[in-house]
């Protein structure tokens, strides 16, 4: 049925900047820090499907598309007609029915066939929104996930379903969905038990039952087979979340689905998979998945799907929200690089900040150094994440900058070394203009170095700046223009160099000793320095409404 969400109008910065308007794919994933709005813009969509005009903050507008006709309005409740109550008479042109939300109790109401018709032909969203979007609509949060796989009371099956998991008892096709999911992810068949005749209650079964008599008797062979298999109850929170969310969300046709953090007590494997089946079931239905994660195991999970997936970054930095839509191209090379999947990259999208840099040694000394700081003098929420060389740095950082993401770049001072389209690929991915002169400098500098070289010294690596004496001044300025744009150069050569009095062949050993030992020692001062730089470069950035950060003046 044509129901769902239409379009998503994300609010204005208070720079009165444009808002960013979003036509859903069948996969919308929100990601971003903590604290950016994701959950907070998946309970204003929530607010929307069920009053049409709610207050909110992160959202300024969600388009909703209604039933067109009588004929299709009465088509989606007609699932929810039912029996009114014992005593109770339904009058003429009036029917009867029985919502219900997966974790909580069934809600009676009574439709009147002409007002229903009336608010059709007039386009009376807030009517239609609560007797029939709303149920359609689904949320999972947190508080919620475990409690789904719960038993559920038992009711007259004659009737419309009062839970989720009578709605699945009452659907072989459905049941049978889940069934086939479960042994899947868990290598278990799920049953619904009605033998306890108060309640239907979950097991996972070594074996499917023959048929549908065998899972929904009540004779010997149905209990036997239920007492041969396991509670739900005896399994771990994972697998309870898993299955709870699983049959839920299969249980009725929901036209948007949103779920909170669905990696929540998950194994990324398993996060995977959950993505991978849901964004199928939102293609399969013309539905909508709206999902809020800090999960790059469920984002990839989405993106392996058939579905397709758009990405929204949220930040917000005490005074300026920012939205961005992310280029579904974007995300698919990024999921999809060999260099940026060994990189971690796509966990970037869930910090406020990155720091790239060339080596695994100088991943972990900053990162350690940067935790030793704290939150106040460090870079907050910041991932550190490592190329596999100065050449390959472009790669990282300039896909992560297009992304909206503030990212820093750091480079050993042999980075003077590079050659020509080396050296221009790194400058654009920062966004340094004038790569052809710098290069020329370089070559000074460089040139100088060869000279010093004597021996086993050698000066670019050991002594960096501190070596030169006639291209001292141009190197400076050089180093200098390149932070300006959030490239830091090393000035004394090498990561090593913060602490030259330590071996160089286990350097980080030592390094990790003695932050282990003395975390403030003044022998990290340079350091600290060095990451106090980036970390006023970052909150220098002013944050655009699309949610890229550029320097000032770029």
């Amino acid at each position: 049925m044509p129901i769902g969400i239409e379009e998503m109008t994300f609010a204005k910065g208070p720079d009165g900047s444009a808002p960013l308007s979003v036509k859903p794919t069948p996969v919308v994933v929100l990601v971003g820090p903590n604290n950016s709005g994701k959950s907070l813009a998946l309970r204003e969509v929530e607010a929307f499907c069920s009053t049409a005009n709610p207050k909110t903050l992160v959202l300024s507008d969600v388009k909703l598309a209604y039933p067109q006709s009588l004929e299709e309005a009465l088509s989606l409740l007609e699932k929810f007609k039912t029996d009114p109550p014992p005593g109770q008479i339904t009058q003429n042109g009036r029917f009867h029915v029985k919502y219900y939300m997966p974790g909580s109790p069934g809600t009676d109401d009574e439709i009147d066939i002409k007002t229903l018709e009336r608010c059709v032909q007039n386009k009376n969203e807030t009517f239609l929104a609560s007797k029939i979007i709303k149920w359609y609509t689904i949320r999972l949060d947190g508080r919620t996930r475990l409690s789904l796989a719960d038993g559920q009371p038992t009711a007259d099956l004659k009737g419309a379903p009062t839970s989720h998991i009578m709605a699945l008892f009452q659907d072989d096709s459905k049941r049978e969905r889940v069934r086939g999911l479960t042994k899947e992810a868990l290598g278990r068949y799920f049953a619904i038990d009605p033998t306890g005749m108060s309640e239907f209650s979950i097991r996972l079964s070594r074996r499917p039952p023959m048929d549908s008599r065998e899972e929904q008797g009540l004779d010997a062979i149905s209990r036997k087979f239920h007492s041969e298999a396991q509670p739900i109850s005896e399994f771990s929170d994972g697998v309870n979340a898993f299955v709870g969310l699983t049959a839920a969300v299969m249980s009725l046709d929901h036209r948007i689905m949103m779920i909170d953090e669905p990696e929540a007590f998950l194994h990324p494997t398993l996060g995977r998979l959950l993505a991978r089946n849901l964004a199928e079931m939102a293609q399969e239905r013309g539905a909508t998945l709206l999902a809020s994660t800090h999960s790059s195991s469920f984002l990839l999970g989405a993106i392996d799907s058939r579905a397709d997936v758009t990405l929204i970054r949220l930040t917000y930095d005490g005074e300026m929200a920012t939205t961005r839509m992310l280029e579904s191209d974007q995300v698919s090379h990024m999921a999809r690089s060999p260099l940026l999947r060994a990189a971690r990259v796509l966990d970037a999208l869930f910090s406020k900040a990155a720091v790239v840099v060339e080596g695994d040694t100088d991943r972990v000394f900053y990162e350690a150094v940067n935790a030793s700081m704290g939150g106040n003098k460090g870079i907050d929420q910041c991932l550190f994440i490592n190329a596999q060389s100065k050449q390959s740095l472009y790669k990282i950082a300039g896909p992560l900058r297009r992304m909206g993401i503030p990212t820093a770049a750091v480079a050993d001072f042999d980075i003077v070394n590079l050659h020509g389209h080396e050296w221009d690929n790194l400058l654009d991915s920062v966004g340094v203009p004038g790569a052809a002169s710098l290069h020329s400098t370089c070559t000074d500098i460089v040139g100088e170095l060869a000279r010093l070289k004597t021996g086993g010294d050698d000066p670019i690596h050991r002594r960096g700046l501190g070596a030169l004496d006639e291209n001292r001044a141009s190197a400076s300025d050089l180093i200098g223009r390149l932070k300006e744009r959030g490239l830091f150069v090393v000035e004394g050569g090498t990561v090593e160099t913060w602490l030259p009095d330590l071996p160089r062949a286990n350097w980080i050993e030592g390094a990790l000793d003695l932050l282990d030992m003395y975390p403030q020692s003044e022998k990290l001062d340079g350091a600290r320095a060095f990451l106090g730089g980036m970390r006023d470069w970052i909150d220098a950035l002013e944050p655009a409404r699309d949610g890229a950060r550029r320097p000032p003046g770029v």
